[in-house]
């Protein structure tokens, strides 16, 4: 019976894999902000905070919207964890605001190289500073020094790339996600990015699934 048991639960625990996501929370006072530092992920706000309201030409606006906050060099939001330091000024840096889904929730932070930083306008420019060259040691010592669960977390970049996915076409599978990103990136795609999209799906599946 204890074997039976132990087989249904791990067979139910790997078929939770489809997202479902329901709309966009952010606090008006920080949709200001992020309105004056990222225009781009404000009208995707805008519109994913009533995104079950949306009509299909709306949508579609959404998804274009999407495709200007993944061009951004600027900052870009990614994955948050609590405990994530602003590199800049070096004290605490709350997320920004989150994605809800059936499955539970997604909270993301601002982040330059995938070095966490507050939402203002000085310590985004003040990065700069802090790493006039953007030298890869001096980035990676700074990742390390400000940002919590390093090793798990997903880049900013691809975090972005499966948020169009989750605002264009959902439900969808974390498995097929993966799957359709190896398939499209299979000739530029090296391993970095094979465990950037294992990092993504590992951080998703335990925030929703766990």
């Amino acid at each position: 019976m204890a074997d039976d048991d132990h087989e249904h639960d791990h067979d139910e625990e790997h078929e939770h894999g489809t997202l479902h996501f329901e709309r966009s929370e952010v606090a008006q006072p920080t949709l200001t902000v992020i309105a004056a530092l990222h225009p781009a992920l404000a009208d995707v706000l805008i519109l994913a905070q009533r995104f079950d309201k949306l009509t299909e030409a709306e949508k579609a606006d959404l998804a274009s919207k999407q495709e200007a906050v993944e061009a951004c060099v600027t900052w870009t939001p990614g994955f948050w964890a609590a405990g994530d330091m602003c590199a800049v000024c070096e004290s605490p840096a709350p997320a920004i605001f989150e994605d809800r889904l059936v499955e539970g929730t997604l909270a993301y932070g601002a982040f330059i190289d995938d070095v966490p930083v507050h939402l203002r306008k000085d310590c985004i420019a003040g990065f700069a500073k802090k790493a006039p060259r953007r030298a890869p040691q001096t980035i990676d010592k700074l990742r390390r020094q400000y940002t919590r669960d390093r090793q798990a977390r997903p880049s900013a970049r691809l975090t972005q790339f499966f948020r169009y996915d989750l605002l264009s076409r959902p439900p969808f599978s974390l498995e097929d996600w993966a799957n359709s990103v190896a398939d499209a990136n299979a000739e530029k795609m090296g391993r970095s990015d094979a465990r950037d999209i294992e990092r993504l799906i590992q951080w998703v599946h335990k925030r929703l699934f766990h």
